[in-house]
């Protein structure tokens, strides 16, 4: 799903330039792609990177859940 900048920035109570440096920053981490269209910049979010994320949560979960069990013996 692409998003407008515009639109993103409707959805915080932080300033536009906040949100700007926030999606910098996710830009740089390849967590969002982004695409000028005229005077417009368009978020996608990359799913490959967010299927990574995914996959590491649930490996820290786990590993930490196994260490609250053994704690809880």
């Amino acid at each position: 799903m692409a998003t407008h900048a515009t639109e993103i920035y409707g959805h915080f109570q932080i300033s536009a330039p906040a949100v700007s440096q926030h999606l910098k920053v996710l830009l740089e981490a390849n967590v969002v792609t982004m695409e000028k269209q005229t005077k417009q910049r368009i978020y996608r979010l990359n799913s490959m990177a967010i299927s990574e994320v995914e996959e590491w949560t649930r490996r820290y979960r786990l590993m930490w859940s196994r260490k609250f069990e053994k704690l809880d013996m």
